[in-house]
């Protein structure tokens, strides 16, 4: 059986996942989404037994059946282990199902694993990765648009000026995604 985790050593490895929304590139149209309630309970209520690690995730803002076979958009997902200070990373471009997507993450460097002495140093090395991952996509960011009468995801490259991440009137997270977790955990970012 393994051993159970410090509470206060939980809390603050899940302050530094909270602080990577801060830190990280996250693409316009994406959402930086971790549910910190949903983990600190799956941490503390198995004391570690079916697992000892913790993730977030940067998916496409309205992600649900139809947007997740669009080409042009990243998927990211950080899970942080709570018994030593590493992680694994997984930083993909393209359709979201099926295996369908790229990696962006360097397999002859093991880019996807991470390893630190402490978690500061730990959250540090993530974010560096991530973000040159995401500097590597083919798409640059500002060139994805979103048709909000056709419901479709368009590339732009000519047009870069034209995106407003501001406007959130268009974008609707699908309700199935808060059937089993806390709306209040899902971030968006501006």
């Amino acid at each position: 059986m393994r051993k159970s985790l410090d509470p206060i050593k939980v809390s603050s490895i899940l302050d530094g996942i909270e602080s990577l929304k801060a830190k990280l590139k996250i693409p316009p149209r994406h959402l930086f989404l971790f549910d910190r309630k949903n983990a600190e309970g799956w941490l503390i209520r198995n004391k570690g037994q079916f697992g000892q690690s913790a993730s977030a995730f940067i998916n496409l803002r309205d992600l649900n059946n139809e947007t997740m076979k669009l080409p042009n958009q990243y998927g990211v997902e950080i899970r942080v282990f709570c018994n030593e200070p590493h992680a694994i990373l997984w930083v993909e471009q393209g359709p979201q199902y099926a295996f369908k997507a790229e990696s962006l993450l360097n397999a002859d460097d093991k880019e996807s694993f991470v390893y630190a002495n402490d978690y500061k140093s730990l959250f540090d090395e993530i974010v560096l990765r991530i973000n040159r991952a995401l500097d590597r996509g083919t798409v640059h960011y500002a060139q994805l648009k979103w048709d909000v009468k056709t419901q479709t995801q368009t590339q732009s490259p000519d047009e870069t000026a034209d995106v407003n991440q501001d406007d959130e009137s268009s974008f609707e997270i699908p309700g199935w995604m808060f059937e089993q977790v806390d709306i209040a955990a899902y971030t968006e970012t501006k």
